[in-house]
């Protein structure tokens, strides 16, 4: 039976989390906020939205973590690396330490596997490779 999954320039590279916490994204003036997001990374996340940014804009990717009284703002800046007909693939390029222990612990304790969110750790240090078609 042939597979119906699509096929991408680039295997993923990194255990995936579900994300249900506001994120924003900026990119040239422009403001998409979403409060539904899946497949969160150490190198990306998936936004839901009606809203697109050009493939491969630069942004900023804003995710809130936190409560109201003691909210935890991770600022991380990458590209949009992919549309579909229900959102937007945010690739993460550059987030300052802080941030990456927070993105990495908040991976870390929701992965069903974290020994394998450790292996990545290891394996991927670095920007991600692409594979030719």
């Amino acid at each position: 039976m042939e597979s119906e999954m699509k096929q991408f320039p680039y295997r993923r590279q990194a255990t995936r989390i579900p994300l249900t916490r506001l994120v924003e994204v900026h990119s040239s003036g422009a403001v998409v906020t979403v409060t539904k997001s899946r497949d969160l990374s150490l190198r990306g996340v998936y936004v839901f939205t009606n809203e697109r940014l050009p493939l491969g804009a630069p942004c900023e990717t804003r995710l809130f973590l936190g409560t109201a009284q003691d909210p935890l703002i991770l600022t991380i800046k990458g590209s949009i690396a992919r549309h579909d007909k229900t959102g937007m693939g945010i690739e993460f390029a550059e987030m300052d330490l802080d941030a990456y222990h927070h993105l990495r612990n908040l991976v870390l304790y929701n992965a069903a596997d974290p020994d394998q969110i450790q292996q990545d750790c290891s394996d991927h240090l670095g920007p991600r490779q692409k594979t030719e078609d």
